[in-house]
């Protein structure tokens, strides 16, 4: 008869894969229960058009914890990325720059079309730098609650900086340091639902985020660009390690029911009806789906069933995957391919974003979007046929759940407005284009159960952030069931591809079945961390 497992990991998303690493690291038996027929859940590689390979969710990586890619060794696995020396930007369909990795290069290109803010560049970036040593040690913690936070600024010396975040929102410090449109509208980058930016402490996630991208735990940088065979290569280094663990992996197997006796989670039932038995259950679904389909609501409190309930997701991405038989031009960068080396932001103007973001909150479509371009296959051939491209565009906003309307219905208008919008920028691209997919919020809640499209499970606002995200009874992974733990894109520090949300919920399990000792790992109130 087989051994049961420890522990049960719902759902082989990349997170859960990541929890299921340093469970099985530790000595434990782990299985994971993936329903779809592949692994990976928003990160993978598909053929959605014949010949034409895609990053059909996570198109790119930028956020992954460097601790977690040295522990698995990811890159030791295989695992390449192709590391652009800079993307471009352009704003309001008339003014290009170029952003520069290289920060000398980017200061001179900022002096070039913006020169009232070169000088205040250094300032501006002095914030964000600041802003990453300070929320950088929290990424791989249980989140701080507010006093611990204020200890912890208090402890780095930056007090001060705390504060500014907590009660300034975007806009608001955008508008003290930069004085020109174009830089106003620049350095608000491709935001997801971080919200209004006028919202108090919107700087604060926005922080979160820059520190996501530049602190490093292990003193190495993770590169940041697109994976050769797409996104799909990162789980698939991901697998290799966990196969040296001997972690049982199940795909097409859709768990009905978590099992639960007295207070204790303690199995799960599929699909079918086959039982589990297993002492830890950690689940990599949406908090919504967790709680609302896969629990037996009876079991709890009203009060958490209504926080679980009014969890905010007012908008989403739209993803729209193009086959090409060959670059088309932007005619902003004539006679370049750089647009198509790294990435390129087709951006409004500075209110046009605020607009874009209050147009789909409010459930309409956006009058003018903001677009990011990129063409994976410039670095990687394998993706499409001899001559041919792959270019996909990252879209915001769209509305959740439309005001008029479903999206089955709406796609092709959202389509026709999407690809008009493309051709001001780049007059020759419908010409180049053979086919595409237009993925709507309704789609990606079918294809990879994201609920609402919300690739962060729930919107990274303020109010559902570090101690609150998802609600603050869920803020430290474990749920109100003594067993169950939650690892996804909903929990701190948010999504994206990072495997932090991973991470730290397999340690929260360890520390609860014994296996490292409280405070070890994490910040905790007298300033202890991993």
């Amino acid at each position: 008869m087989p051994v049961a497992p420890d522990v049960l990991v719902i759902g082989g998303g990349h997170n859960g894969l990541v929890a299921a690493f340093y469970l099985a690291r530790a000595g434990l038996k782990v299985e994971v229960l993936e329903a779809q027929p592949d692994l990976g859940g928003a990160c993978k590689t598909e053929e959605l058009l014949p010949g034409y390979r895609f990053s059909s969710c996570a198109n790119c990586l930028w956020l992954l914890r460097p601790q977690v890619m040295a522990d698995m060794r990811l890159l030791e696995r295989g695992m390449v990325v192709d590391a652009p020396e800079a993307d471009v930007k352009v704003i309001d369909g008339e003014t290009s720059m170029i952003w520069w990795r290289d920060e000398d290069r980017l200061r001179q290109e900022i002096a070039r079309v913006a020169p009232a803010d070169a000088a205040r560049w250094t300032d501006w970036q002095a914030i964000w730098r600041q802003a990453a040593d300070l929320l950088g040690p929290l990424l791989l913690s249980t989140p701080p609650s507010p006093a611990q936070l204020e200890a912890h600024a208090e402890r780095v010396g930056h007090q001060q900086l705390l504060r500014t975040l907590m009660e300034s929102s975007l806009s608001g410090l955008i508008e003290r340091h930069l004085d020109t449109p174009v830089m106003r509208a620049g350095v608000n980058e491709v935001r997801a639902d971080l919200g209004s930016l006028y919202a108090n402490g919107s700087s604060l996630v926005h922080a979160l985020g820059v520190a996501g991208r530049d602190y490093s735990e292990t003193g190495q940088i993770s590169p940041k660009g697109y994976v050769r065979g797409g996104m799909g290569s990162v789980v698939t280094a991901m697998v290799d390690a966990l196969s040296e663990l001997d972690v049982s992996l199940r795909t097409s197997t859709p768990v009905e029911r978590i099992l639960v006796e007295g207070d204790r989670a303690v199995g799960v039932r599929l699909v079918g009806g086959e039982e589990i038995s297993a002492s830890s259950i950690v689940s990599d679904a949406t908090p919504d789906r967790t709680f609302l389909s896969l629990l037996d609501p009876g079991l709890l409190e009203p009060g958490f069933l209504r926080s679980v309930q009014g969890m905010q997701r007012q908008v989403a991405p739209l993803k729209l995957h193009c086959a090409m038989s060959g670059l088309p031009e932007y005619k902003a960068f004539a006679g370049s391919d750089l647009p198509h080396r790294g990435l390129t932001s087709l951006l409004p103007s500075y209110a046009g974003q605020e607009r874009a973001w209050l147009q789909a909150s409010a459930g309409e479509l956006p009058d003018e979007l903001l677009m990011v371009a990129m063409t994976p296959s410039v670095w990687d051939p394998t993706l499409a046929p001899v001559g041919g491209h792959t270019l996909s565009f990252w879209i915001l906003y769209a509305p959740t759940r439309p005001a008029s309307g479903q999206w089955p219905q709406l796609r092709e208008e959202m389509a026709e407005r999407v690809l008009s919008q493309i051709e001001r920028h780049a007059p020759d691209f419908r010409a180049a284009l053979r086919d595409y997919v237009l993925f709507t919020p309704s789609d990606l809640q079918e294809r990879v159960l994201l609920t609402d499209g919300n690739i962060h499970h729930v919107d990274m606002t303020l109010s559902q952030a570090l101690w609150r995200r998802p609600i603050p009874e869920l803020a430290d992974y474990r749920a109100p069931i003594t067993g169950l733990y939650c690892c996804g894109a909903g929990q701190h520090p948010g999504g994206e591809v990072s495997g932090a949300p991973g991470h730290n919920a397999a340690h929260v399990v360890l520390e609860d079945r014994g296996h490292i000792a409280p405070g070890t790992w994490r910040l905790t109130a007298d300033g202890g961390a991993s």
